[in-house]
């Protein structure tokens, strides 16, 4: 999301009808560019933008075109005239009102952009690999701090900082004493380290430095 949004930042102040609410207009470009795609039962295929790292400089001019006719739509509805205050655009963009008579405004995925949608099932599966390669990723950050730790002497504090004044739950409890008594030849188990992880986090929000 933040490639396709620098892609239309650094394009839509060149243009000569730019006069500001960059921010704004960006915003709802992209929404509602996302509601026509899934109204057509696509997908952006997020996972391709972000494995390039950029967007085709065509796919990114597509876009900027968008931002004028959404703009140009925004700017120029008639429910503007029925308020003072949304005389004031940027005002105008804030309220809810201008949300919903943008909705109505039906956008045509550009030709560009089509070449990067994919099916909700291909969508779906990338989610499910991206929170499944999170998860790892967190697991061996758990296990890493869990070892530092443990090599300051952390664990044994905390251990000791409990014992006066027990906050831990049970498992916690039992995880701080295991890797309190252990010289660590091996990496702790998985599951070992989040319950860990939560333990300090649990102690540290009851006051324990």
């Amino acid at each position: 999301m933040a490639i396709l949004y620098k892609a239309m930042e650094s394009r839509i102040q060149k243009e000569e009808w730019y006069d500001g609410y960059r921010i704004n207009i960006i915003a709802y470009t992209l929404g509602l560019l996302f509601r026509a795609i899934e109204s057509d039962g696509k997908r952006l295929n997020l996972l391709g933008v972000w494995s390039e790292q950029a967007l085709e400089p065509s796919a990114a001019s597509e876009l900027v075109d968008l931002a004028k006719q959404v703009y140009d739509e925004i700017r120029d509805c008639p429910a503007r005239q029925t308020r003072p205050q949304w005389g004031n655009l940027g005002q105008w963009f804030k309220e809810e009102k201008c949300w919903e008579y943008a909705t109505d405004f039906r956008l045509e995925v550009p030709k560009g952009i089509r070449t990067l949608l994919i099916s909700p099932s291909q969508y779906s599966s990338q989610d499910a690999a991206a929170n499944k390669a999170q998860r790892v990723d967190e697991t061996i950050d758990a296990q890493m701090e869990v070892s530092r730790l443990q090599q300051e002497g952390y664990w044994q504090r905390l251990h000791e900082w409990n014992q006066q004044d027990p906050v831990l739950s049970e498992l916690e409890q039992e995880a701080v004493i295991k890797i309190a008594r252990s010289t660590l030849t091996t990496v702790p188990p998985e599951r070992m380290c989040l319950l860990l992880v939560n333990a300090r986090k649990h102690a540290e929000s009851e006051g324990f430095a």
